[in-house]
């Protein structure tokens, strides 16, 4: 097995350890590292914290963003697998995409919701909802050079059990050559096989939420008509047979809301992207 940088990033808008900012902790106490050394996978751990001072939620995502693509990077170096845990999509997924690799890796986005606001359609504002269309270069345009990407080509995502959508982000989703309604795993792979040849290893965004209400209730926005948990382990291991996953992140954890179970999936996932190459 692929040696992993254990990277928890605790926070919530910025705010640690609250609501899904809680969920790393919960899956390092419940013993995440241990269950990964189990299975014969060594296991190194790394911390991204906020400096103690007032932050905005755009600087808080800034300022972890920036920590984890130095992490991502050291990696690279060493040979080792980046498994974030964060209770945010946006610092995951842009920290890995500014590491240095944005336009050769494949993004694969498991979610129950596309991120793909921007602030001209966003019902809420809210950061994370927006956190594709920033990796894309849709929107923030000024302030991306904060976070030293290239923008992902939209015809190198694909997004994976996406169906909770605001209307005006449907339209914009319409307009892409984003890959969407991809639910299983021969779809995964058809997706995968239709894809630039210059495409030299995957990011995996694994929200918990994209896993049907019915099985798991990860955070308060989880939705039912999502794929199983069997679903999402199959296209985790077919998106190993693909391409390499360089990084991966499980995000979005609120273990107030259903803890045994989410620890139970959380930990499934987690060996599943670990026997991956």
């Amino acid at each position: 097995m692929r040696p992993i940088l254990l990277i928890d990033v605790p926070y919530d808008c910025g705010q640690f350890g609250a609501r899904m900012g809680a969920g790393p902790a919960y899956l390092i106490d419940r013993g995440l590292p241990e269950s990964l050394r189990a299975a014969g996978c060594a296991v190194r751990r790394a911390s991204v914290r906020l400096p103690d001072a007032f932050h905005t939620e755009w600087r808080a995502l800034s300022v972890m963003q920036e920590q984890i693509a130095a992490l991502v990077r050291q990696t690279h170096a060493s040979g080792e697998r980046a498994l974030i845990l964060s209770g945010n999509c946006a610092p995951a997924a842009l920290g890995v995409l500014s590491a240095g690799t944005a336009t050769t890796t494949a993004v694969l986005w498991l979610d129950a919701h596309a991120d793909f606001n921007i602030p001209e359609t966003s019902p809420s504002g809210f950061l994370d909802g927006m956190a594709l269309a920033i990796a894309l270069g849709h929107c923030w345009r000024a302030c991306a050079p904060m976070f030293q990407t290239n923008p992902v080509p939209e015809e190198h995502v694909i997004q994976i059990g996406v169906r909770s959508v605001d209307d005006e982000e449907r339209q914009r989703l319409e307009r892409s050559r984003v890959h969407q309604s991809v639910a299983s795993a021969a779809d995964v792979t058809q997706a995968l096989d239709t894809m630039s040849e210059a495409l030299r290893q995957a990011y995996l965004h694994l929200d918990l939420d994209v896993v049907d209400a019915s099985e798991l209730r990860a955070n308060q926005y989880a939705v039912n008509g999502g794929p199983s948990v069997e679903s999402v382990a199959a296209i985790i291991a077919a998106i190993g047979t693909r391409l390499p996953i360089d990084a991966a992140a499980l995000t979005a954890l609120d273990p107030s809301i259903d803890a045994d179970r989410a620890w139970l999936i959380a930990r499934r996932f987690a060996l599943a992207i670990a026997g991956c190459p």
